[in-house]
């Protein structure tokens, strides 16, 4: 066992990552199972075969960590879901948005008991980092949106609750934490920087260099991610590595000795940890840069993967449930694909012909993205299928970025090197921003992930390369079957989009108590939003880019649609959009916002919309009667009287306040989960649901859509 560390680590991250998929009774059978396989082996083949028995071990180790974490502690702290509760500690973040509201971040004491990290969205209100807060409130544990999984996401931070309508008191800390003075800093040279980048310049220096992603527009954001970039925004270890090699550079031409020089290292190190958030995936390169620069001090040559399995074993002793992170699983992922998968495989090609630089750094990129893939169909509705050749174009220019930065940062913004910085840092973004919109701005960058035929052709993928791996035991065989699996599997879910489909799926997605209708029959997609001026836009856009739709034939905004319009020529700039359909009343207000047709109509007279395979009716009350192969939909407003009446096949009620008496339906959707005292508890109902109605020949199916990778 030459990579010890590596093996005790990544066994151990396999046992917490076990864990965190199934029950508790299911991983301690498995566990206990796999280390009493191992002593048998060990047994009869001897200490050849130590290797099983370790990794076994630091596997079960994991998964009863795991398990005893979330007995001893998680439980502990969620117990109190549903109590009326006081929270008393120190604030450690905060982040403030429109509407004058304030999401805090709080480390302290529940009822001056039980430990534990809470957020909590209320008014806004003078705070600073480091200062102390109480708040009173209903406690509960984070529920996942369509959106959005709060559940999973809070709970690999280490925050188990938040609080509901709280009330909430400051009280100024007289101390300056370091993280504060960190902060100030950051907001000090942002201010220096400002004065010399145009404001999506600034952006992009503040995402590449702090991680600061809330400056960039949500469309430029995606069209970076789809360009196979987006990880450049999220601080990692590329970004430390590139701070610590310019300085260990600067450091190697000084008469230092050793110890002064891994001293000195350390401060730019740490600095650039808290000034970037101290993320998991900056976290876990500082502790392997640690080892990497400290094996010199005792003339040890460090290995790779063996710092890897250190730093895994350090970021999650604290808490097991960061390994559902997904910044930290694509960082170990990444690390990975670098330091084991792509070495192999370039040996190999190597045997035959002698590369180059740029086709090894190609083929790094290409086995770097193929290694992440299986995380970012878990945790990601997309995945860019041009990373490879657009690293190699732009990372250049966004280290670029990054190196005049740091060199800002850590000269405090010099007004000597400053202004020759920023004009670099300018241009190299123009380049990167431009370039990224022509790659990623096409429908050929990426793919979608998130749909069934893409859940089984990647475990097709993962099953084929284990087999491999378990049946040869050959490392580079491994890394090539599994390479050229995912590119078969990602060219194999390309293909899929362009199936024709024997369905019409009509998915109902709800906000709160508003609601939206999206039709998609393989052609072309409608959305029809029926009130509050497009609170449901998220979930639409979400639901479009799971399943890689790119066109919007039919746009109505039926109730409010000055807020509506204003909220979609937002957020759906990287959409071609046909028609807008708006009530005529609405005309000079949303006239020209939205590059489309524009169609409008009587309020207190029918529209029809004409598609090739259904047809849909508005009518006064802003109803909608929609006919798709025989299946009749109603969606209508409960408040109000409605013309409709009799049996329709499926109701959507979205105002969920009094369903109308003479109106049935065998399917129901409600809007708002008052409507269930109400409703008739006979026929199939959802309450608050996002559910989608698969529309064949003969017949109609229904599911819940949830926000998980897949549905």
């Amino acid at each position: 066992m030459i990579r010890k560390m590596a093996y005790v680590g990544f066994s151990y991250l396999l046992g917490l990552f076990f864990a965190s998929f199934f029950i508790s009774e299911a991983s301690l059978i498995v566990s206990i199972s796999a280390v009493i396989i191992s002593i048998v082996i060990l047994k009869f083949k001897g200490r050849s075969k130590l290797v099983y028995i370790v990794c076994s071990v630091c596997f079960a180790i994991g998964t009863f960590f795991y398990i005893s974490y979330d007995k001893l502690c998680y439980q502990k702290v969620t117990d109190y879901d549903g109590q009326d509760v006081v929270v008393s500690g120190v604030l450690t973040d905060y982040t403030d948005y429109n509407g004058d509201r304030t999401a805090y971040y709080i480390d302290g004491r529940i009822n001056n008991g039980v430990k534990a990290k809470i957020y909590c969205y209320g008014e806004a209100k003078n705070c600073d980092i480091g200062d102390e807060i109480t708040v009173k409130g209903t406690a509960s544990i984070p529920k996942d949106t369509f959106s959005f999984g709060s559940l999973k996401y809070y709970k690999s931070k280490g925050y188990f609750l938040t609080v509901n309508q709280p009330e909430i008191c400051i009280f100024v800390a007289d101390k300056l934490p370091v993280k504060r003075a960190m902060c100030r800093y950051r907001e000090y040279i942002h201010d220096k920087m400002r004065d010399h980048l145009d404001l999506e310049s600034l952006s992009l220096v503040d995402a590449i260099t702090f991680g600061e992603k809330s400056g960039i527009a949500d469309d430029t954001k995606t069209i970076l991610y789809r360009a196979g970039i987006g990880h450049i925004m999220a601080v990692s270890g590329v970004h430390l590595s590139i701070v610590c090699s310019l300085f260990w550079f600067i450091l190697q031409l000084t008469d230092l000795n050793k110890f002064t020089r891994f001293g000195l290292i350390l401060i730019p190190m740490l600095a650039f940890v808290m000034l970037s958030g101290a993320s998991n995936s900056v976290i876990r390169a500082a502790v392997m840069l640690i080892l990497v620069y400290g094996s010199t001090l005792f003339n040890r040559k460090s290995d790779l993967m063996n710092s890897l399995g250190i730093a895994v074993i350090l970021l999650t002793v604290g808490c097991p449930f960061t390994v559902m992170d997904a910044s930290f699983l694509l960082s170990v992922t990444g690390v990975i694909g670098v330091g084991a998968v792509a070495p192999a495989i370039i040996n190999l090609l190597e045997e035959k012909r002698q590369l180059g630089m740029i086709s090894k750094s190609l083929i790094t990129s290409a086995v770097v993205s193929a290694v992440v893939f299986p995380i970012c169909f878990l945790y990601f509705d997309e995945v860019s299928v041009v990373s490879p050749v657009s690293n190699l174009l732009l990372i250049p220019a966004c280290s670029a970025i990054l190196v005049c930065a740091a060199a800002v940062v850590f000269t405090g913004g010099a007004g000597f090197i400053l202004v020759p910085l920023m004009k670099i840092c300018g241009l190299c973004c123009k380049f990167v921003l431009v370039l990224s919109k022509v790659i990623g701005g096409t429908h050929f960058s990426y793919i979608p992930v998130s749909n069934k035929f893409s859940f089984f052709a990647i475990i097709a993928a993962i099953t084929v390369s284990v087999g491999t791996a378990i049946y040869f035991r050959k490392i580079k065989l491994t890394a090539i079957v599994y390479t050229v699996s995912c590119v078969l599997c990602i060219f194999s879910i390309y293909i899929y989009r362009f199936i024709p489909s024997d369905h019409i799926d009509v998915a109902v997605l709800k906000n709160g108590s508003s609601s939206a209708i999206v039709i998609n029959d393989g052609k072309n997609t409608s959305i029809f939003d029926l009130k509050k001026g497009g609170l449901c836009a998220d979930n639409i856009l979400r639901y479009l880019n799971r399943n890689g739709i790119y066109r919007i034939e039919v746009l109505g905004l039926l109730v409010d649609s000055q807020a509506s319009v204003s909220t979609y020529s937002a957020r759906c700039g990287l959409y071609n959009i046909g028609t807008v359909i708006c009530p005529k009343s609405c005309e000079e207000a949303v006239y020209g916002y939205i590059d489309a047709n524009y169609q409008f109509y009587d309020d207190n007279k029918n529209a029809i919309v004409t598609m090739p395979d259904y047809t849909l009716r508005i009518r006064d009350n802003n109803t909608l009667v929609l006919n798709i192969k025989g299946c009749e939909i109603l969606a209508y407003d409960g408040r109000n009287a409605t013309p409709a009446s009799g049996t329709y096949d499926v109701l959507v009620e979205y105002a969920g306040q009094k369903p109308c008496e003479t109106v049935n339906g065998n399917i129901q959707i409600f809007s708002d989960s008052k409507a269930e005292s109400v409703t008739n508890k006979d026929t199939d109902s959802y309450y608050g649901e996002n559910v989608l109605i698969r529309i064949y020949e003969d017949r109609f199916e229904t599911e819940v859509l949830s926000c998980a990778g897949y549905y």
